[in-house]
């Protein structure tokens, strides 16, 4: 755009002297685009296509596009034509690569009492979401309690400042609710059916061993059966005295974990 001046100058009162002044208006520069490159941790820098103005790079050399590796402070250089020069400064945050996301392993939910699931990242750097939302207590927290009543797939997002997103999708699996109700009474000379201090390990339990003590720390029963534990309330071949017995019941639940049962039971003759 070219604007027009003009000023009028006398001298002698007899001659007038006008003088006319182009302005050549420079457009102000566009700023540079940024792009990410999450699998190739990079940024490509993109300069405005425009005729008045070119962009210099770190290096000082002009260009259409640049990229750079990994992020930092990054400064261009925009020159016109007409001498004008202005300067842009990206501060790039480092890229997270694969091995910095943690992985959610498959999960198992007991009953209704849901999961709470954890992901170890710096809330300054990252943001997540949880789908199906409804099934998060919280999903847009970095902890959350996920609670299903039937087998679901579960996806979370997780968005760097850098604008890398992430995704992981993992399988809530829903067991039933399993009852470890032990009997805690037996009579081994009844004839009603109580006779023995019996035990079966639900589906998918197994048993490692039971062990059952007396009041003085003797050992009176001892197994290593992986689904039925039966005591006959024997002690060394004889019937054991009537009271108080503990025992101990180490067994793999439906997760793989390793459980103690402890608890007592009562002999009655």
């Amino acid at each position: 755009m070219i604007n027009r001046y003009k000023k009028n100058k006398f001298h002698n009162y007899f001659f007038t002297y006008i003088v006319t002044v182009d302005v050549m208006e420079v457009p102000p520069s566009e700023r540079p685009e940024i792009e990410v490159d999450c699998d190739e941790n990079a940024y490509a820098v993109i300069a405005p296509i425009t005729l008045e103005w070119w962009y210099m790079g770190p290096d000082g050399n002009s260009f259409d596009t640049i990229t750079i590796i990994q992020g930092g402070k990054v400064k261009i250089q925009a020159s016109s034509l007409h001498f004008c020069d202005e300067e842009y400064i990206f501060d790039l945050p480092p890229i997270p690569s694969l091995s910095d996301i943690p992985m959610i392993a498959d999960l198992q939910q007991s009953g209704n009492t849901g999961v709470t699931i954890s992901i170890d990242l710096p809330t300054s750097e990252w943001k997540v979401l949880w789908f199906p939302s409804v099934l998060a207590s919280c999903d847009t927290c970095m902890t959350t309690k996920i609670t299903v009543d039937q087998d679901t797939t579960i996806q979370v997002l997780m968005s760097h400042i850098s604008g890398c997103v992430f995704e992981q999708t993992f399988r809530d699996t829903r067991t039933p609710h399993v009852s470890l109700e032990i009997p805690n009474i037996f009579n081994p000379t009844s004839t009603s059916g109580n006779e023995k201090w019996s035990w079966t390990a639900p589906d998918g339990y197994k048993i490692m061993q039971c062990l059952i003590y007396d009041r003085w720390g003797n050992q009176v029963y001892r197994s290593t059966t992986s689904e039925t534990i039966s005591w006959n309330g024997t002690y060394n071949g004889s019937l054991a005295i009537g009271g108080v017995y503990v025992y101990f019941i180490k067994l793999i639940d439906l997760s793989g974990k390793i459980r103690i049962l402890k608890g007592d039971v009562t002999l009655v003759k």
